[in-house]
Order: structure tokens, then C-alpha cells, then sequence
């Protein structure tokens, strides 16, 4: 069984692009003697932690947001291609080593690896936002992975936090607890593209999966969706 102080540093569960694209805003020649929130003004507060907790993990930065010889490593051979992957290699293997112990992730199943994310306290989609980043850093450093373990299935359930307090006015007086980034869920992402699942009628029936670019957020994405939704059913009225 895990201790508390080996569940201190948790398995990341952002976007794998998000984090890819902060480090390469950073100047390799000049790095900030400190990483920490003021250098993501564009980003959610939840998102700004969830980079600063991946940078932890992968041992770039320390507990203090202090940069360690790594990440200089990592930011002379550019973040992303031939040159880094060697160095996400070293850093997927030191971090991810103890999260998945002797599983073997050749021939591992995916309930199998969220079976090892669930040590850390993780439920609903949190798991699969785990996932979801694992696949990708595994892909950036050239980390072998089952072809079924690529496969990322449907939450079906997810934790549910305490009752929220409304005030006579209907508003919030609390906060959702489900998750960490509650409200700032991610879309899967493939290739640099959010996927999202639009509609064709509006049962739900049948599905098409739209590609867009990291540059829509989450919130925009999912207006599009709800637009859409809306637009099918006034239209199955009007027939």
C-alpha cells in the first residue's frame, strides 16, 4: 500500500498540449529563476496549478516552483521532437515508474493502469483525465504502450462532492468539489486538436466527432455542442 508521502505527488491530469506549449514559451536562454502562476496570466487558476503540480512530478521544477537542470535539458532540446524525446523518456520513467510499479504497459489493460491512478484518490473523471495525459507524455517520449491501453473509454459515474448552498437568489455560496478543475474540464485532445461529439438528430442517435484546433477552449466547444443540440431540436419540431 502507498504511504500519504508517496501519494504527495499525484499523477497529472492536464492537457498534455497545455503543458507542452508553456514550456515552450519559455526562454531557454534566460529561465525564470522561479515557475510559478505569474508566468500563465492566459491560463485558468485551475489550469496554472495543474502545470505547476505536472512540473513537480516530472521533476522540473521542484516543491518551490525552483527550476532543476532538467528542465534547462529539456528546453535546450526545443520540448517537443527527436532531441527531447530521450529526455521525456528519463522523466516519464523516473515519475511514472512508482505510480505503475511492475505493470507492464505493453501488455497492460486499461483498467488495469486506472487501477494504479485510483491509489491516489482519483474517481470519476479525474481517472480519465489521467489517462488521457498519460497517453500523450507516454507518445512524447516514445514509451511503448498496448494498443488496447490507447484506448480511452467513457466515464460513467463520477464522485459526487457536497450539496452546493444557494442563496434566496438562486447563485452559488459554495463551490463544486467534484475535482480539482472542476468547471475547466479538458476535451480529449489527438494530434493537437480538442475532439468533441456533435449531434446529427437531436436523439442523440447518431454521432460525429468534430476536430478542433487548441485554440477553441473547453467552454467554447461545449457552446458549440449546446447550440447545435438546440438547433436540432427546434428543427425535429418544425417537421
Amino acid at each position: 500500500m502507498k504511504t500519504d508521502e508517496s501519494k504527495s505527488n499525484k499523477p497529472p491530469y492536464l492537457s498534455g498540449t497545455t503543458l507542452t506549449n508553456f514550456l515552450k514559451g519559455l526562454d531557454e536562454a534566460v529561465i525564470p529563476s522561479q515557475i510559478d502562476k505569474s508566468l500563465m496570466p492566459g491560463f485558468s487558476g485551475a489550469t496554472q496549478s495543474s502545470v505547476l503540480a505536472a512540473l513537480v512530478f516530472f521533476g522540473l521544477t521542484d516543491d518551490k516552483g525552483k527550476p532543476t537542470p532538467l528542465l534547462a535539458q529539456l528546453l535546450k532540446a526545443k520540448v517537443v521532437g527527436e532531441e527531447a524525446k530521450p529526455i521525456w523518456k528519463q522523466l516519464f520513467n523516473a515519475s511514472y515508474g512508482p505510480v505503475v510499479g511492475d505493470l507492464d504497459l505493453t501488455t497492460a489493460t486499461p483498467s488495469q493502469l486506472l487501477e494504479k491512478f485510483k491509489a491516489y484518490e482519483y474517481g470519476g473523471d479525474t481517472l480519465r483525465k489521467c489517462h488521457v495525459f498519460f497517453i500523450a507524455m507516454s507518445e512524447l517520449a516514445g514509451v511503448p504502450l498496448a494498443k488496447h491501453l490507447k484506448v480511452v473509454g467513457r466515464v460513467t459515474a463520477t464522485k459526487k462532492g457536497p450539496k452546493k448552498d444557494r442563496g434566496t437568489n438562486g447563485t452559488d455560496n459554495g463551490t463544486d468539489t467534484n475535482d480539482a478543475d472542476s468547471g475547466n474540464d479538458e476535451m480529449p485532445e489527438l494530434e493537437g486538436h480538442r475532439i468533441a461529439q456533435l449531434p446529427l438528430n437531436s436523439s442523440g442517435e447518431r454521432l460525429i466527432r468534430m476536430q478542433a484546433p487548441t485554440t477553441v477552449t473547453t467552454a467554447e466547444l461545449k457552446r458549440i455542442q449546446a447550440w447545435l443540440s438546440f438547433q436540432l431540436i427546434v428543427e425535429d419540431a418544425a417537421e
